[in-house]
């Protein structure tokens, strides 16, 4: 069996930012000293829980004052760090809010929706919303549930 460290460098003020990545890879050294194998890092880039903005960077310190243990990541969002997997994924989107657009500009010039509506905002609102139900649907396997938020969705363009 292996062991690790899931280290979360929680700092409410940043003003104390600089103490909490000091003790953050005290945690660090001492996590290798008792024997774990990994140290897990956190990436939170827009809620600002975190003292240190880039996983990446910070991992890079860990690895300098450590010999052994493992670095890991709990979750590294790969568009803040590869600019051609952000490319990628804005295109991506692009694509989905483009065909969300096509199809609410059918339904405007049908009557289907209000003739006032803006059809990019609404497509753009799609694109949250689908991406807000791909995550739900992860957390509620229920069907009836994921049916009832496509529906309450669905209905806000009426």
């Amino acid at each position: 069996m292996r062991f690790g460290s899931f280290v979360f460098s929680i700092s409410s003020d940043r003003e104390n930012d600089h103490r909490v990545i000091d003790d953050t890879l005290r945690e660090v050294e001492l996590a290798e000293e008792i024997g774990m194998d990994a140290v897990w890092l956190t990436e939170h880039h827009f809620d600002g829980a975190v003292a240190y903005a880039d996983p990446l960077v910070f991992g890079a310190a860990v690895a300098a004052r450590t010999k052994r243990v493992s670095i890991g990541f709990a979750v590294v969002e790969m568009a803040l760090h590869d600019e051609e997997v952000r490319r990628w994924g804005a295109a991506f989107m692009k694509r989905i809010e483009d065909a969300f657009a096509a199809a609410l500009t059918r339904a405007k010039d049908a009557g289907e929706i209000d003739k006032s509506s803006n059809v990019r905002e609404l497509a753009q609102c799609l694109v949250c919303v689908l991406q807000g139900i791909n995550v739900m649907g992860k957390a509620f396997t229920d069907g009836a549930h994921i049916h009832r938020l496509v529906r309450t969705a669905m209905a806000q363009l009426r």
